[in-house]
């Protein structure tokens, strides 16, 4: 996996992602600091080597049940997102079992989510648990 520089402004690169293979050995960053990455945060995590991330600021869903559109005069006009979460549409069987072989406290707690609130809980911290681990690799 590599970064591939779309836009450069001031001191800060905007990167994509150039998907292929991990290089996740290292604890030397393979990405320049001042760095933002724009799309799923969960493809940027399993492409950065592990252990060279200071901070991790993000934005995530919430679970709220609703629509949300860009407002016209943003710089994401036009983009929109559904806070609303499915089982079978949301939810990776690689994500699953990765989840249940490494973490399977964090598995129970998500199909204890499921059992008591729902399909669309589980989906959610299902969603985000995969996300909070890679988290936990890089930091």
């Amino acid at each position: 996996m590599g970064f591939e520089p779309t836009n450069r402004g001031n001191d800060l690169q905007l990167f994509k992602l150039s998907l292929s293979t991990g290089g996740l050995g290292s604890s030397k960053p393979n990405w320049k600091n001042r760095t933002l990455f724009h799309g799923d945060n969960l493809d940027f995590l399993r492409a950065m080597n592990s252990n060279t991330v200071d901070l991790i600021a993000t934005d995530p869903p919430f679970n709220k049940g609703r629509d949300f559109h860009a407002t016209p005069d943003s710089l994401s006009k036009g983009a929109s997102f559904q806070d609303r979460w499915s089982w079978e549409k949301d939810v990776h069987q690689e994500w699953v079992d990765q989840i249940t072989d490494d973490f399977p406290n964090v598995m129970n707690v998500i199909e204890g989510s499921r059992s008591s609130y729902g399909d669309d809980m589980g989906a959610f911290l299902c969603f985000m648990a995969v996300r909070l681990l890679a988290m936990r690799r890089v930091f």
